[in-house]
């Protein structure tokens, strides 16, 4: 809840939510449809339709593990990764550096 309410609050700012669902694409319109709707999430969705990850989990990040959640925030040539959850407070810490 706390991304899309960071979506919500920069809705027509600099930041723009992109969430990456890694479920099997055979669960798109069994789960992962049905999901978005119960939550009303507004943010943009991806299935990453990829089931070799062990060639782009270290693509994203080579100290990653694989574990979910885990959060990219990014602007520019920066780049800062968290394979965590977070409160609202601190994803919004966290973003404020990027601003």
């Amino acid at each position: 809840p706390y991304f899309e309410m960071i979506n919500a609050q920069y809705a027509h700012g600099n930041v723009e939510v992109t969430l990456v669902s890694l479920d099997m694409p055979n669960m798109l319109e069994s789960h992962v449809i049905p999901f978005m709707k119960k939550r009303n999430i507004m943010s943009n969705v991806i299935l990453l339709d990829d089931p070799d990850s062990n060639y782009w989990i270290p693509e994203i990040n080579k100290k990653w593990s694989g574990a979910i959640p885990a959060t990219i925030i990014y602007k520019g040539k920066k780049r800062k990764f968290f394979e965590k959850s977070f409160t609202f407070n601190e994803l919004q810490k966290e973003l404020k550096e990027f601003l």
